[in-house]
């Protein structure tokens, strides 16, 4: 980049505060020169991230810096990379580039919806919201990544990431310009900044506070009007924040976090159940096995399974880790919900793993989430050392719906992450608190006891009292009818051995 750019940039017209196109030196402040400055024109740095609150003009001055590059120092056949968050937000990067083009009749420019193109040497810039795919391959001169502390954490936009930043190196200049508000706590990338910020590889521009022309007023009334503290300080003093609703805060996440413990063997004094949270295409699958000591919920063990690269989950893989755990944990019964995937949970019943499926609806949500957050309120959780678990459950609330009169809570993700290992989390809490004679020897119910034994892990029978609340409901197995062969209820009885 050179001098000249920094140049052109500072003669671009913009609209910011101002009824008609001005010049964006004249509205633009000192940090603003400054980091246009050293992203067009300094040689200290070739990565630089400027984060700066809502209405600091973030996404205007991305596109002066595209454009400025692009009029300048972009060679022939050479390409300004833009990946937008969203549709909306590549619109109004488009908006502005096409304001400060629109004044500058002397340069030959093409201007698509998503593509300007000088038609003397065809330099481009770029302006994209796709997927991960779509950046292999790219050797932009300059990359800038819009909004990132809000890019959705999943799979596809890490590896989105991976894919434009491990391209850089293929143009020797080549520099990226991350420009981004605060976000929630936990993401991935809300990590990746925080390491940017102390790196000394990178140049991070941090505008603590509000915009400087935000007036008392107009910050007051956003702080009326928003649905939070955290929102005001999230959106307009740039702070990172965990949302109010969240399903649990920083100090009881901390505390439940048994450190460096990684799994917990089969002990034949506990009974344990497993939870299955399915997703295929875009979503985690999660399973996890949980078992109860006295009034706490303690994880056993956690197996997560991401789609990437447009691959799907291999179902096969779940189901043997699920009849392995099944197994391993004393025959612990299975909590799933078989909407996604009926042939596998079919196929788990007809080789004898106990599945109690489930129906994923208001009420049972309402269940779920409640349980989960009144462990973490009461400090009655012990959850396994996993970072990708305790940055997801940083990021998860607790919505509030109201459905036919009736007002019931579920988790939900912050919009930019999963709630996937929560949901299982609060399925194995759900199940686990609501049971308190689940696994536990009974000696006062002897109709309970007569003929009622079921087969532990290690080889030892124990008598437990038994019902739809302690084991769950009988598999309703749906398969073809073999004659001769035993029921769905005759399976039941001789799996628990009467």
């Amino acid at each position: 980049m050179s001098e000249a750019a920094y140049n052109v940039a500072l003669t671009l017209r913009v609209v910011a505060g101002t009824s008609e196109p001005a010049p964006w030196g004249s509205v633009a402040d000192a940090r603003q020169r400054a980091d246009m400055r050293a992203l067009l024109a300094g040689d200290d740095s070739r990565q630089h991230v400027w984060q700066r609150a809502r209405g600091y003009m973030k996404t205007t001055d991305s596109g002066v810096a595209a454009l400025a590059a692009l009029l300048t120092d972009v060679p022939a056949n050479g390409v300004v990379q833009v990946f937008a968050v969203d549709l909306e937000q590549a619109r109004k990067i488009m908006t502005a580039i096409r304001t400060a083009a629109a004044h500058l009749p002397s340069v030959p420019l093409k201007v698509t919806a998503s593509r300007v193109t000088r038609t003397d040497n065809d330099a481009a810039i770029v302006v994209e919201t796709s997927d991960a795919a779509s950046a292999l391959g790219a050797s932009p001169h300059l990359l800038i990544l819009d909004e990132f502390a809000n890019w959705k954490d999943t799979a596809s936009f890490q590896d989105l990431w991976d894919n434009v930043y491990s391209g850089l190196p293929k143009q020797g200049n080549a520099r990226i310009l991350i420009v981004t508000s605060a976000g929630p706590i936990g993401t991935w990338p809300h990590g990746r900044l925080t390491t940017f910020q102390g790196s000394k590889h990178w140049r991070y521009s941090l505008a603590p506070g509000p915009a400087p022309w935000r007036t008392p007023e107009d910050l007051e009334r956003q702080r009326e009007g928003l649905s939070s503290a955290a929102a005001f300080r999230m959106f307009h003093l740039n702070e990172f924040t965990t949302p109010e609703d969240g399903l649990v805060g920083e100090e009881d996440l901390a505390a439940a976090v048994a450190e460096g413990v990684r799994v917990r063997p089969y002990d034949p004094r506990h009974a344990y159940v497993v939870t299955a949270d399915l997703g295929v295409v875009k979503d985690a699958t999660v399973v996890t096995v949980c078992h109860r000591e006295g009034d706490r919920v303690v994880q056993d063990v956690l197996a997560r399974w991401l789609p990437r690269h447009g691959r799907h989950v291999r179902l096969d893989d779940v189901r043997d880790e699920v009849a392995r755990l099944h197994a391993e944990y004393g025959s612990a019964p299975v909590r799933i919900d078989p909407s996604q995937a009926r042939q596998m949970v079919q196929g788990l019943q007809e080789t004898g793993v106990l599945i109690e499926t489930v129906t994923i609806d208001a009420n049972y949500n309402h269940a779920c989430a409640t349980a989960l957050q009144q462990a973490f309120e009461r400090r009655r959780v012990d959850l396994l050392d996993v970072p990708e678990q305790t940055a997801e459950l940083g990021t998860v609330v607790v919505r509030t719906r109201t459905s036919g009169g009736k007002e019931t809570v579920a988790l939900d993700s912050t919009g930019n992450g999963h709630d996937d290992i929560a949901d299982v989390l609060g399925m194995a809490a759900e199940f686990l608190m609501s049971r308190p004679y689940f696994g536990v020897p009974s000696i006062n119910n002897a109709a309970a006891l007569r003929g009622t034994e079921i087969r532990r892990g290690g080889g030892a029978r124990e008598g437990v009292r038994l019902g739809k609340r302690d084991l769950g409901t009988v598999p309703n197995n749906t398969r073809r009818k073999v004659p001769g062969a035993p029921g769905a209820y005759e399976r039941f009885r001789r799996r628990v051995g009467y």
